[in-house]
């Protein structure tokens, strides 16, 4: 009987615990969903659109020398990743452009960081040199602008 009341009261910590977590979760949204700019999320998205487009026609037209040691596999992902963001992102920018708010907006932008986690995965394998790198860390530098509208943390 004792064990049972011992397991019984852990389980009334831990939902104690997850609840407070969760609520404190919903307070942090609440807080975000105030700080909310229509105005300045939509802007920072259009230059996000472009900051993307810019990333990939440099490494397009980067000279195989340029796309660093990882060889062909890799530039193929990295460049598979970046047509997914160009897309997400103009996606992302034109919705926020119509009117759309964080809510229906946040599914693209967890997409849009998912995916350059594996940019940047590909792109320390190629080894990438200063041209792409100087759009890369513009794209990523206007990412982490966004994130905080969401009520998300800047780049893992």
């Amino acid at each position: 009987m004792d064990r049972l009341q011992s397991r019984t009261r852990w389980g009334l910590a831990v939902g104690v615990l997850v609840a407070s977590i969760a609520f404190g979760g919903l307070m942090a949204s609440a807080d975000e969903a105030a700080s909310w700019d229509q105005e300045r999320v939509t802007a920072l998205a259009e230059k996000l659109a472009k900051a993307v487009k810019e990333l990939y026609d440099a490494e397009y037209k980067a000279p195989d020398s340029f796309s660093g040691i990882g060889g062909g596999s890799e530039r193929h992902e990295f460049m598979d990743r970046l047509r997914l963001i160009e897309h997400e992102s103009r996606h992302l920018a034109a919705s926020l452009e119509k009117g759309a708010k964080a809510k229906s907006t946040k599914g693209s932008v967890l997409r849009i960081r998912e995916l350059n986690d594996d940019l940047a995965m590909y792109g320390r394998r190629m080894a990438l040199l200063d041209p792409v790198l100087a759009n890369f860390a513009a794209f990523e530098d206007l990412l982490d602008q966004i994130l905080p509208f969401y009520g998300l943390s800047k780049r893992r």
